[in-house]
């Protein structure tokens, strides 16, 4: 799988993970509608980060993810700049851990604790960040 289907697909996941937030915005400034449209757009995203060369790989086979360049492409597909900051942030600290060598899971604990996602959803009801019984139910699980 390239690296290219690696990040979308790890994006895709992100927003079908968050889909069951609510309607409100988060302190990220997302909505639920933005992430079903994060969700669906998933394939203009992936053509958008090759065009503008949001990945680079060194010859040594070294990546290099570009924060601004991701984010400048989710804006392109009609998030506020705090959204995709967010959702990109997410992602790419994900990915870094799996892109890692030796590649580093990040469980949902991960995610919250040390990715960010407690701030893209928000507090309450369905985000997996606000309870500490439901972080460390989804790291056992995961």
């Amino acid at each position: 799988m390239s690296r290219f289907a690696i990040l979308a697909l790890s994006m895709m996941l992100v927003a079908v993970a968050l889909m069951g937030c609510g309607g409100r915005g988060s302190s990220a400034g997302c909505t639920l509608d933005q992430f079903n449209t994060f969700n669906s757009r998933v394939k203009d995203l992936q053509t958008c980060y090759q065009i503008n060369e949001c990945v680079s790989v060194t010859p040594a086979g070294n990546i290099t993810l570009d924060a601004s360049c991701f984010s400048k492409c989710v804006q392109e597909e009609g998030f506020s700049s705090e959204c995709a900051d967010a959702l990109v942030n997410l992602t790419l600290c994900v990915d870094g851990k799996i892109l890692a060598t030796p590649p580093v899971p990040c469980d949902m604990k991960c995610q919250c604790t040390e990715c960010g996602l407690g701030n893209i959803i928000l507090a309450g009801g369905d985000n997996p960040c606000g309870d500490a019984r439901k972080i460390m139910k989804a790291s056992v699980t995961v």
